[in-house]
């Protein structure tokens, strides 16, 4: 039967004759903080207090409890002749809460060959010191971030959200973590539209260029002749009316009218790109 866990939580404010003001004392997995009778009586000052202290206590007891995590399945592997090591890089997290870290560990067999290492074989594997971002952090980060900010304004934001201004996500590792993330993503597009294109018979160059000669069965969905005959009078009648100039008539256009129920419009913009609107502006 699995284990299961209890978080708890106390916050006691309570009067003291202690004058160590505004340091965050740790002690036996209890965190305390000592503010003067003024901050105290200040609705600000005690919610700034609260969470200054709130913080750093649960990046403590994440860490504790996750380096917990990490020897109990060590210890579920090890057998008779091994022997268990605590590993020298502790694992890195960006996460909600903060950035924090933790201990793994390693069992090694009586030859001293490593055969596993809770860092990767049981918690998400990463390269050197690289972070392991939560998905609350890319929540906060990503989703919430920089899609509507920049990256300097998240970063600081993030950071004092977390009180953790000193040691928080630098706006650099913002940037590489979202350049990254669009760079896979653009990447699962290529390759996704490229493997559309082959399944439909479409041929590609050695540099991945669409070959000219290309010969695609396409099922083209246009308009009814007398949908596209009424709308061209239409044109006609308010371009004369608007006394506009233009090349030859639009019954002569080549290209076939796509029936806009049939039809995809895709996009490609590094930016962003908006529908166009029904009705546009009459300056010409």
């Amino acid at each position: 039967m699995d284990t299961n866990y209890k978080i708890e939580v106390k916050i006691d404010i309570k009067a003291t004759n202690e004058t160590q003001a505004n340091d965050i004392q740790g002690n036996n997995d209890s965190f305390s903080i000592i503010i003067n009778n003024s901050d105290a009586e200040s609705i600000d000052k005690i919610e700034k207090a609260a969470l200054r202290l709130t913080f750093p206590a649960i990046r403590e007891s994440v860490s504790k409890h996750l380096s917990d995590v990490s020897l109990q399945k060590a210890n579920e592997k090890r057998q008779d002749d091994d022997f268990i090591q605590i590993n020298k890089n502790q694992y890195k997290v960006d996460g909600e809460i903060g950035r924090f870290d933790f201990y793994t560990h390693s069992i090694y067999d009586k030859s001293n060959k490593c055969k596993y290492n809770t860092s990767k074989d049981f918690f998400p594997s990463k390269k050197g010191n690289e972070y392991y971002k939560t998905i609350g952090f890319k929540e906060m980060a990503i989703v919430e971030g920089v899609t509507q900010s920049s990256y300097r304004k998240v970063q600081k934001r993030i950071n004092r959200q977390r009180y953790q201004k000193e040691a928080g996500t630098p706006m650099r590792s913002l940037q590489n973590l979202v350049e990254s993330k669009g760079n896979n993503l653009q990447s699962y597009i290529e390759n996704k539209s490229k493997e559309i294109l082959l399944n439909n018979s479409c041929l590609f160059e050695d540099d991945n260029t669409i070959k000219t000669d290309n010969q695609l069965d396409i099922n083209l969905k246009t308009k009814k002749d007398v949908e596209i005959t009424k709308a061209i009078v239409e044109c006609e009648e308010v371009l004369d009316q608007k006394q506009i100039n233009r090349k030859g008539k639009l019954v002569d256009n080549q290209i076939p009218y796509e029936d806009p129920e049939c039809t995809v419009n895709i996009s490609d913009d590094d930016v962003k790109v908006k529908k166009q609107k029904e009705k546009g502006s009459s300056s010409y």
